[in-house]
């Protein structure tokens, strides 16, 4: 009703001033009569849940933002107008509506675990991290935030703050292996041995199948940190429970000698053998120990209480062959490494002991007949080959040799035996000679440490008249096999063509000195003498090596 008294009908015609604004407010006035009223934020809100159910994302997320602006107070909806500008990828939409609903919602996780993600896409992860730690400061109690923060501070260079949020996060969910196999990477960057170990063997115990890769890490992890415990029971699961005795013992003896831990592995041996003093494996490892700190009767006598029937036994006659041979009794060694061959005929490495003690026997013939033989049975094994076509060198017959090198290279183009010789041979020959030096170039990269074809790079240096480079390689492999008179020759030589005449006249007389016989100290002063009188070689400039 007007102040008339009489009813008030919407569509009467008010005296409008403007015209066109007649319209507008027609329609404003017919729905005040009809009592209509904008969507509510909550009707916005069920239809945006409906267009995304139906897979209409950017409806959603229009439908979102309406409900936002209709009620701007609610940090559910803008958590889900983030969720829906998430899944659009529009990652700074969806970071300014996850900072609202966080800032409306000062104690709800949610809107800061959406916040933590928009800004890591947005690559902000500083941002990320610092959203993160607000998260686990809200929920202490859910591993995932300290999982995700841990990545975050890894991402970040921060190793220490990585491994302290990922320890809170395997507390609160000590069943997940993959939390735990992290843990131990992060500790074992840090250096932290032992607690890297514990780790990984948590994520074995718990994902036994998967973990077995894990094995070998966590026992020498346990054995950086003296824990060897921790190692045995690694290599215990490593053999599994049908092994042996003592071959988990074994085991970590075999990763201590291999890290030259002498003392300890022979103690873990020792304690194996006292417990099974039949176990000949472990007497075989103990007394390689023995050899390599040089107390050869002590291996010696391990090696004869290993039985003939123990499968053991042709390793060792192996290696009393080889101490044998090392302590300058060739005939003993390959008298023993003959033995060991017939026990074991089927090992290849075997015929190349026995033919390399035959050898320094004197025995060129016979070793060249194991070689042969040999050749024969394997005649893809370079190093087999390389033995033939050295004894071959042995009985003068250079050109075999050197035929037996070149067949090497076409089958092993990187040899680095055959490398060696057939460009010392050019060097001594004076042919090909920066063919010679890309060879034994190729040969250092395969023996970077090798002191013999260090020499031989410098022989070819010597022979090109690059003396000063030629002075530096022999001296490097003078070094690295110090009193080897072929070496001490050779830097006679470098220094009498450099003009330095009384350190080449020390040298030869060292290399005299260091020549095991009358024969071989009369060669030197042979080859001295064609020296003197042949010419110098020109002196020449450092060139680069060849390509």
């Amino acid at each position: 009703m007007n102040r008339r008294g009489r009813r008030f009908d919407p569509w009467m015609k008010p005296k409008i001033p403007c015209r066109r604004m007649r319209p507008l407010v027609l329609l404003a006035l017919w729905l005040w009569g009809c009592g209509a009223a904008p969507p509510s934020a909550s009707a916005l809100h069920a239809q945006a849940g409906l267009k995304a159910q139906a897979g209409d994302l950017p409806g959603a997320a229009a439908l979102y933002d309406r409900a936002c602006e209709a009620d701007p107070d609610q940090p559910a909806v803008w958590l889900a107008a983030a969720d829906a500008w998430r899944r659009l990828g529009d990652w700074a939409k969806a970071a300014e509506r996850a900072e609202t609903a966080t800032a409306l919602a000062p104690e709800d996780p949610e809107p800061v675990a959406a916040l933590a993600q928009a800004r890591l896409n947005q690559e902000q992860p500083e941002a990320a991290r610092d959203a993160w730690r607000a998260f686990t400061a809200r929920a202490p109690e859910r591993a995932e935030g300290w999982q995700a923060l841990s990545t975050l501070l890894a991402m970040l260079d921060d190793l220490e703050g990585a491994e302290q949020a990922l320890s809170r996060a395997v507390a609160l969910a000590p069943e997940d292996p993959a939390a735990w196999q992290r843990l131990g990477s992060y500790r074992q960057r840090l250096g932290r041995s032992v607690p890297a170990a514990r780790a990984f063997e948590k994520a074995v115990l718990l994902a036994p199948g998967p973990g077995r890769d894990l094995e070998p890490r966590i026992m020498a992890l346990a054995l950086d940190g003296g824990d060897r415990d921790l190692a045995r029971r690694s290599a215990a699961r490593a053999v599994g429970a049908q092994a042996p005795p003592g071959t988990a013992a074994l085991q970590v003896a075999a990763l201590m000698l291999k890290r030259e831990d002498y003392l300890a592995a022979a103690n873990e041996l020792e304690q194996l053998l006292a417990a099974h003093p039949d176990h000949h494996a472990a007497r075989l490892l103990l007394a390689q120990i023995m050899a390599r700190v040089d107390r050869d009767a002590d291996a010696a006598a391990l090696l004869d209480a290993i039985p003939a029937e123990a499968e053991v036994h042709a390793d060792a006659l192996r290696l009393r062959g080889l101490l044998a041979l090392a302590a300058g009794r060739p005939a003993e060694a390959a008298a023993r490494l003959a033995e060991a061959v017939l026990a074991r005929p089927d090992q290849p490495g075997l015929h190349r002991d026995h033919a390399r003690a035959l050898r320094a026997a004197g025995q060129h013939a016979e070793a060249e007949g194991v070689l042969r033989d040999a050749v024969a049975r394997w005649p893809h094994d370079p190093d087999l080959a390389f033995m033939a076509a050295m004894a071959a060198h042995d009985r003068g017959d250079e050109a075999g040799a050197m035929k037996g090198m070149q067949q090497i290279l076409q089958r092993t183009p990187r040899h680095p035996g055959a490398l060696n010789y057939i460009g010392f041979a050019w060097a001594e020959e004076g042919v090909r000679l920066r063919e010679a030096e890309a060879m034994l170039r190729l040969a250092l990269q395969q023996r970077p440490e090798d002191p013999a074809i260090t020499d031989s790079l410098g022989w070819v240096l010597y022979r090109q008249g690059r003396l000063a480079e030629a002075e530096q390689a022999v001296r490097a492999a003078l070094a690295g096999s110090p009193g080897e008179p072929e070496v001490l020759f050779h830097l006679a030589a470098v220094l009498r063509a450099a003009g330095k005449a009384a350190e080449a006249k020390a040298a030869l007389e060292a290399a005299l000195k260091h020549s095991p016989d009358a024969k071989a100290r009369r060669l030197w002063q042979v080859r001295w003498r064609r020296l003197e009188q042949a010419p110098k070689p020109p002196q020449a400039p450092p060139a680069p090596p060849p390509e």
